[in-house]
Parts: structure tokens; sequence; C-alpha cells
């Protein structure tokens, strides 16, 4: 009865192989039907249970078919989940297999086969592992090295992202500092971030780093070139603004600081100054022919203030400001006149009286007359009005000194007819 049943189990497990294409009782080759993938090799089809062997050969082939179920072997086999386990059943159907007598046996050496193709790929697994875990260290390192270099060249970055979209929204001078020393400076300073720039192209070529990041550190070189052509026409832009808004000033009120009228009303003196400085920004900025650029942009302001200047010409400015100004006095007309090339055309004072400025002590210090004058300067076609302070120093015992013209800032008039 014992070897009946042998019988019937050993019968069922070589039905079984011969259907999933295995070798059959006898050890000759059975129809194999198609396995789930093209990748999955006869090897590791089920071995049909020998019968008439000993009960090593027997178990051995067994457990190889069970390995076989869980740990398919090949080139391009797929690997499991839990390797450990296919390790360890390997490693006792090896075992088992020193006390097989049966070792020519077909389906022993079918089993035989199996585990020596699974070796080579629990190799291939392990080192597929290994380089799968280096690639995540590696891009760990590569991705925290980039953080850093991002960190670092932040300032580049931010200017590179400006010069892609073409609008700067700072330049490298200051209210303070607006020569072309501090622009040189600011320039060193963008190129020593250059290479932890590079650094994060490196690591764009590793798959680290977003797009915009990467676009801007792989084109480092001309975006870097486009920001400085892009600053030297916004540090333009910024120098001239000064004079735009005394265009403006001119076009909306008619009103002008002296030394601004004397500068921008005078092309040569305009272009020696204001020229000389921006041709020498232009240099730190590494932009060539500038000159021409400049003198083109000064040459329009020049031509610009003129024509506002123009158009106020007719501007009756004492009927706009001074109407109020009803009241004379010779002292202060006396010190008006006294200015050098400028003729007074009318003169008149706000208030009837002098105001008296008083010290610490409430002691008389000065007495001022605020007085509005029309004069005319030689070779222009138009008056200018001024807003005088007349003062007189206290000279003490109630008497005061020579009347003169105090000037506690920067002079300036409006254009005005001579009416």
């Amino acid at each position: 009865m014992k070897k009946l049943l042998v019988i019937v189990v050993v019968t069922g497990c070589a039905l079984k192989g011969a259907l999933m294409g295995g070798a059959s009782v006898d050890g000759t080759s059975s129809t194999a039907t198609a396995g789930p993938t093209a990748s999955q090799q006869a090897v590791n089809q089920p071995t049909a249970i020998p019968v008439g062997l000993s009960e090593y050969a027997t178990r051995f082939v067994r457990w190889s078919n069970e390995l076989k179920e869980k740990c398919p072997a090949g080139p391009t086999a797929p690997s499991p989940d839990y390797s450990s386990i296919c390790i360890n059943k390997a490693d006792s159907a090896e075992n088992l297999y020193k006390s097989v007598d049966e070792k020519s046996n077909p389906q022993v050496q079918e089993a035989v086969a199996y585990l020596a193709e699974l070796r080579k790929s629990l190799k291939h697994w392990d080192a597929t592992a290994a380089a799968a875990e280096a690639k995540r260290d590696r891009d760990y390192k590569m991705s925290h090295d980039s953080e850093i270099s991002a960190h670092n060249a932040s300032g580049l970055l931010s200017q590179l992202g400006a010069a892609r979209t073409g609008k700067i929204t700072s330049t490298l001078i200051s209210f303070d500092n607006r020569d072309a020393g501090y622009v040189a400076h600011r320039v060193g300073m963008l190129k020593q971030e250059m290479p932890d720039v590079a650094d994060i192209a490196k690591g764009c070529a590793s798959g680290v780093g977003t797009k915009d990041l990467c676009d801007l550190a792989i084109n480092r070189d001309t975006y870097f070139a486009k920001l400085m052509a892009l600053q030297f026409d916004a540090i333009v832009a910024e120098r001239l603004q000064a004079w735009t808004n005394t265009i403006n000033g001119m076009k909306d009120d008619g009103l002008v600081a002296v030394v601004n009228y004397n500068e921008i009303g005078d092309l040569k003196e305009l272009g020696a100054e204001l020229g000389g400085e921006l041709g020498d920004i232009g240099k730190a900025l590494g932009q060539t022919n500038t000159k021409a650029t400049i003198a083109a942009k000064l040459e329009q302001l020049h031509r610009d203030f003129l024509a506002a200047v123009k158009s106020k010409e007719s501007t009756n400015a004492w009927a706009a400001h001074a109407k109020d100004a009803k009241f004379q006095d010779a002292a202060a007309t006396k010190a008006v006149r006294q200015i050098d090339g400028l003729s007074l055309v009318r003169i008149a004072a706000n208030d009837p009286t002098w105001e008296v400025i008083r010290g610490d002590f409430n002691q008389p210090v000065q007495r001022n007359r605020y007085v509005w004058a029309l004069m005319r300067k030689g070779g222009e076609s138009f008056c200018r009005l001024y807003a005088f302070t007349v003062a007189e120093d206290h000279m003490g015992g109630g008497r005061y000194g020579e009347p003169r013209v105090q000037v506690d800032s920067p002079p300036e008039f409006y254009v005005s007819t001579c009416k």
C-alpha cells in the first residue's frame, strides 16, 4: 500500500510537469507551452519528478521546482521581493544535492542547471541593488550639493533669471554708489558665484534640479552676457532719469534748477561729464562701442529740454506765481541788482515788512525779505522768475548791514515772458 501511494503521488507530479512543458517521467522532452513572458526560459519550467530514484534525488528535484515558482532565474528574470528566501532555499537544495547518488539523471541535471542559473541571477540582483543604492546616494549628494550651490549663488541666479526675461529689477548701482568702480566691484562679486552655478549644471546633467534652475545653470554664459547688456541699458536709463525729470519739470511747470539748466542746456558739457561716466560703466560691464549710444541719448535729452523751454517762453510766470507780491523795498532791490550775469526787470516783496530772525537768547541775528524777481540773462529769448531771500545781518544797536541775496539751496527759476 505504501508503494502504491508513492506511485500515485509521483504520477500526479509527473502529470503536472508534463502539462507545464517539462520532461516526462522517462526523461524525454514534452511539448512546452509559452511562459508568461518571453524572458522566462525553459530552465524555469518545473521538472518532472523522477521515478525509482532515491529519496534524496526525489526531494532535490521537488525543492528545485518549488524554487522555480518563487525565484525564476535568467538574465531578464525580475528580482523577487525577498531574495534572501531564494538564497536560503538554494543553499538547502545544494546541500541536499551532495547526498544525491543519481547525479547523471536528466531530471537531476535539469534541477542543477536551474540552480546554476539562479546563482547567476542572485549575483545579478545583488549587483543591480547595489548599483541602485549607489545611484540613490549619488543623487542625494548631488541634490544636496545643488541646493547648497543654489543658495551660495542666489544673487547671480536672480540676475540671470532677470536677464532671461529681459526685465532688470535692480541695477548694479545704488543711490550712494553710482560710479564705474562700484559697478566693476558688483560684477566681480557675481562672477565669484559662477563656479557654484557650474556645479548646479553638473547636477542637471545627472538629472538633479528643476527645469527652470537647470536652464539658468546650463545657459549661464549666454544669460550673463545678456545680463551685462541689459544692466548697461538700465543704468544708463537710471542715470538719465534725473535729466528726464528735469525735462518733465520744465514741461509741466516751466521750473528748473540753475545747475541743471546750465548742464543739460550745454550738450558739450553734458557729454563731457555724464558721457564719460557712462562710458566707464559700459567698460566695467564688458560693453563695447558705447560712445555712440550714449552720445545719441544725450543729444536727444538736449533737444527735448530745449523744446520744453521753448514751449514755456510765452508763459506769464509772474501772473502764475508772484501776483500777490506788491511791496517794494530799496535794499532788496539793491541786493538783487548785484547778481552777476542777470539784469533786473521787475521785483516785489511778498510782505510789507522784514522778518527778524532771532537766536537762542531771543537776540536779533538777521532780518529777511522774501521777494520775487523777474530777471533777464543775455542771449536768452525769455526771462527768469526767481524767488529770493534778501538778508541783512544784525550789526548791534538796532543796526543792520548791507543787504545780500541769501542762497540756502540750489537756486531755481521759472521760464517766463518778460512782462
